[in-house]
């Protein structure tokens, strides 16, 4: 297997993909400064970047960027690709996983960089008061949740081979997110598990606003739930993914 995942990793290393770690967190930082300038600050001692980086990232960029992650590591397989693993005898479901493990740690790589970051132009520039705890919690449940989207995008760039299906399914399902967030049955809806753990996390409504002493929202075992149906809800969607890529690639 860890050949399958530096073989995916070179052909990374001049991949649209790599050059979305340099972009993505710059993209973050200044989008989020921007939005910060036309909130109104009514709750004194919070930081207003921390509240409009996490409500933004998981809502409009991250869709975006796991959607071209996904979807680059895929279409860059060409046919002479597929035949040459057929003629090799490889085993093409450690194909997909790899490539879905290297997309993974794409994204980890991604969200530490842009919560570093946020900290920094926080913290130093912003004169904000922004805790290091709370970007290390923000990235790690950020992480974690989106970890069903990213099977979900394999699952659909495999089944129909279609980037706009990606594109549009991600887009529309992370709108609803924050909405669903909410509901009692937001445990079935993966796209909500990152606004549903941020929450009680660092104390963010799914709407973006800072939530009201006693709310229901920050119990914390929304976390705890999160973390345990992300992984499960992952693994169990990319086993269903490999089986169709092997099946459409051995046609």
């Amino acid at each position: 297997m860890n050949k399958f995942i530096k073989t995916e990793f070179i052909k990374e290393k001049r991949s649209a993909n790599s050059k979305l770690i340099k972009i993505v967190p710059l993209i973050f930082i200044i989008f989020t400064s921007l939005v910060v300038l036309l909130m109104v600050r009514s709750i004194e001692n919070k930081s207003y970047l921390l509240a409009a980086a996490y409500n933004w990232y998981p809502i409009l960029i991250l869709p975006i960027i796991l959607s071209l992650l996904v979807v680059n590591i895929i279409v860059k397989e060409k046919d002479y690709h597929i035949n040459l693993y057929k003629s090799l005898g490889l085993n093409k479901e450690k194909v997909i996983w790899a490539k879905v493990i290297v997309v993974t740690l794409h994204l980890f790589i991604i969200l530490v960089i842009s919560g570093l970051l946020l900290y920094i132009v926080g913290k130093f520039m912003l004169q904000e008061n922004v805790y290091f705890i709370d970007i290390v919690k923000a990235t790690f449940v950020t992480f974690i949740g989106s970890l069903p989207i990213i099977s979900f995008s394999f699952l659909l760039m495999v089944a129909f081979g279609k980037n706009f299906i990606v594109y549009i399914a991600n887009f529309i399902l992370s709108l609803l997110g924050p909405i669903i967030a909410i509901k009692n049955y937001w445990l079935i809806y993966p796209h909500s598990y990152t606004f549903r753990m941020l929450a009680p996390a660092i104390n963010l409504n799914p709407n973006g606003i800072f939530l009201e002493k006693g709310s229901y929202l920050a119990n914390p075992s929304a976390i705890y739930i999160g973390m345990i149906l992300s992984p499960i809800i992952f693994t169990f969607t990319m086993i269903f993914s490999s089986k169709i890529y092997v099946r459409n690639n051995n046609d």
